[in-house]
């Protein structure tokens, strides 16, 4: 279960879990959102059990809204998820060095967060000059026992990079972030060995930044070829009355081996949507195989890393 390495009591984490990318910067079609907006949003995650918050320090602001909204709202329990800053190759070049960075990363998201305790703390990073280095690992060890962070894991992009970094570090791992939706389900052929190893896993990308839920007008020349997919997306939530971005959410949270969902939302009233897409869940949990011919298999199409135009 998440947050098992901060606490021994049981924490339920819910099923919907927040993004907030958008909380500090714009991100694909969403502006960036105020202060008043972004306690607007979390008041309502508080009001319908959402307490997986998402967020890191290359979120520009993210980080500092919600220790705002913590420092004047007091007793909100969010497991907050939140990453180390990018870790430059001169930085490992000697421990002493490297511990700084880490350190200095840390302490100036718990300063912006206003906690005293990280409970999930995010490598965002996959490069074998920081994982395959001992005292990047010692470090974190040395954090966990200082009790300034809880679980820790590593947010991904690639399958076998994914299957590598599971079969060498898995003690050291608590819970590993993935990207999955409709048109890039790669990740369930690891399903079984995260289970197996007792990975809890974090799904972002439910709506495939924004791309889900946008206008054929909308979408950059360059993302021409995922119109087809788009189509039988719709045509598919047609036949079931819903919205194509309600069907590709139930996609994902159709998913048990997925231990929380992170969306991102605009509004409070946003959040509500998703919500009650949650709520029935259940009524479509056998559709998986419905689902099976809207998988891309072109990598370009379904990582937003290498778009230019959005």
């Amino acid at each position: 279960m998440l947050y098992r390495s901060l606490t021994k009591k049981k924490f339920k984490v819910s099923r919907l879990g927040l993004g907030t990318v958008n909380f500090g910067m714009d991100y694909g079609f969403n502006k960036a959102k105020t202060q008043d907006e972004v306690d607007q949003i979390l008041l309502s995650c508080r009001k319908f059990g959402i307490n997986f918050l998402d967020t890191a320090r290359e979120y520009q602001t993210s980080e500092e809204k919600i220790g705002s909204f913590h420092r004047r709202n007091p007793g909100h329990d969010f497991l907050i998820a939140t990453k180390l800053s990018r870790i430059p190759p001169a930085s490992t070049e000697n421990s002493k060095k490297l511990a700084e960075h880490i350190h200095a990363s840390v302490e100036l998201s718990l300063k912006f967060l206003a906690l005293e305790c990280i409970p999930m703390l995010q490598l965002h990073q996959t490069e074998e000059f920081l994982t395959g280095n001992e005292h990047f690992w010692k470090i974190i060890g040395d954090l966990r026992r200082q009790k300034l962070i809880g679980a820790f894991g590593i947010s991904v992009y690639e399958v076998e990079e994914t299957r590598r970094l599971i079969n060498r570090y898995t003690p050291l791992i608590d819970f590993i972030q993935i990207p999955y939706n409709v048109f890039d389900q790669s990740f369930k052929v690891l399903f079984p060995l995260l289970k197996e190893k007792k990975i809890d896993v974090v799904s972002r990308s439910a709506f495939l930044k924004g791309i889900i839920a946008a206008k054929d007008a909308d979408l950059p020349l360059e993302l021409e070829e995922i119109k087809p997919y788009r189509r039988k997306l719709m045509e598919l939530a047609k036949e079931f009355g819903l919205f194509p971005e309600a069907l590709a959410l139930l996609f994902v949270l159709g998913h048990k081996e997925i231990d929380t969902t992170i969306v991102g939302v605009n509004s409070a009233l946003e959040l509500q949507v998703n919500v009650k897409i949650l709520e029935q869940t259940e009524q479509f949990k056998d559709l998986g195989n419905r689902f099976k011919n809207l998988a891309v298999t072109d990598p370009f199409l379904i990582d937003p890393r290498r778009w230019k135009d959005l």
